[in-house]
């Protein structure tokens, strides 16, 4: 028996997959019995034999994977994610005559031949004819949210070498102030190398990393810190007081604090869910919990750049839905310029208004994420899958795809109208 708690949290999509097909090959093969904890559900769903859901301690679903999601609002109701492909088959009941899919393939193969492939085609011209404002996924324009100027980021041929290893390979990259950026790529890519160098941590081999013109020194982290505000992937590594409330106040004491703070501790304490766990120990707290706590700790005061590395590792649905409300709203507020770099292309980087790919070190795609995530098999080359709903289009339009929509909910609007002949726009709109 294997039991794995989050074993796919720190893989990229591919690896992910290799790790599923081999937990599969070992149970079907070999009979070991697998139970594997997990929060994505997408990637997890079509391999399983069964899915139980738990709910405060106690058991209160247990079944085949297609019974288990045919009420999504069981799930809903206490926060926890449901397959793309499920809430697309509940959107398009008339579209899915032999049931729930599971994966994308699944999705793909009863959808051949049938009206949604047409109707996206039709939604899709309709969107070229009369192109939307290039908005984030916030709905923010980037015109709107953009401030003109010199970069607040920005990597010029730099280089970085481990023992004779190239880790990033003549990176020249810049992010504009109020840009939300997300780096993504398989692991070993260079992502971390790349954006720990926005404070210091590390030296470049060749090349220069500067912050709005000015150049970030090595090794001077704290310097850097009120700057530009770097979340750990390892965030345990960040946490060093005896209690929340200590964890959340400490950067108040050498950082300097807006007369209006977007977040200050009350509303971290709140918001984050630590009420009444002020005076609790970090390392009482799970996984996702700490990781909230490193979160919370480095929003409080909204610096002006925040640099990600990886926030929704162990995060369940709600706890992803909360902390991207709460970043859309630092960035309303502020003007944040967000980078981050994630494995969670379906949620947290196809959020990004632009989406940056990193393969080899060296950047091999850059633009907007609809665009991007359009191109999956350059995608899948490097080690990255594209968000189910992306996938799904791609299957059903064929290579010419100029872009995608990301959402169940977008994905669902347009091929409705293109099937009715309603306003394509309908369907840009859709949050996740």
């Amino acid at each position: 028996m294997l039991v794995l708690d989050e074993p796919l949290s720190d893989l990229d999509p591919v690896g992910a997959q290799e790790v599923l097909g081999t937990l599969r090959r070992l149970a079907g093969e070999e009979g070991v019995g697998v139970v594997i904890i997990e929060h994505r559900v997408d990637e997890v769903a079509p391999w399983a034999d069964r899915v139980v859901l738990m709910d405060a301690g106690r058991v209160t679903l247990d079944q085949p994977p297609r019974n288990a999601w045919r009420d999504p609002a069981a799930w809903a109701r206490i926060g926890v994610g449901v397959p793309d492909m499920v809430r697309l088959a509940h959107a398009l009941p008339d579209a899915f005559p032999a049931g729930l899919p599971l994966s994308v393939e699944e999705a793909a193969a009863q959808l051949a031949g049938g009206w949604v492939g047409p109707a996206l085609a039709r939604a899709a011209a309709a969107r070229t004819d009369h192109p939307q404002p290039t908005t984030g996924r916030d709905g923010v324009s980037r015109s709107d949210s953009i401030a003109p100027g010199p970069p607040v980021l920005s990597w010029d041929g730099v280089s970085v070498d481990f023992r004779g290893v190239r880790a990033v390979d003549e990176i020249t990259l810049s992010v504009d102030e109020g840009e939300w950026v997300a780096v993504i790529g398989a692991n070993g890519s260079g992502k971390s190398t790349l954006t720990g160098l926005t404070v210091g941590l590390g030296q470049p081999s060749a090349g220069r990393v500067s912050f709005r013109g000015r150049p970030i020194r090595p090794g001077k982290v704290f310097q850097h810190a009120a700057q530009v505000a770097l979340l750990l992937q390892a965030a345990d590594e960040m946490l060093f007081e005896e209690t929340v409330i200590g964890e959340l106040a400490f950067g108040t004491r050498f950082r300097a604090m807006p007369p209006d703070p977007v977040l200050d501790v009350e509303d971290a304490i709140e918001f984050f869910g630590f009420a009444g766990l002020e005076q609790t120990s970090p390392w009482e707290l799970s996984q996702g919990g700490r990781q909230r706590l490193a979160l919370a700790a480095l929003l409080v005061g909204a610096p002006g750049v925040l640099v990600l590395d990886e926030p929704t590792t162990g995060q369940d649905a709600e706890h992803m839905r909360a902390f991207l409300r709460l970043l859309e709203a630092v960035r309303a507020r502020t003007g944040l310029t967000v980078l981050t770099v994630t494995h969670d292309i379906r949620g947290l980087a196809s959020r990004a208004a632009r989406v940056v790919l990193l393969g080899e070190g060296r950047v091999q795609l850059d633009g907007p994420a609809a665009q991007v995530f359009a191109r999956t098999r350059e995608l899948e080359r490097w080690g990255v899958l594209a968000p189910p709903v992306a996938r799904l289009q791609a299957e059903l339009l064929g290579p010419g795809a100029r872009d995608v929509l990301l959402t169940v909910e977008e994905l669902a609007a347009a091929a409705s109208s293109g099937r009715t002949g309603a306003p394509a726009a309908a369907g840009i709109s859709g949050r996740p």
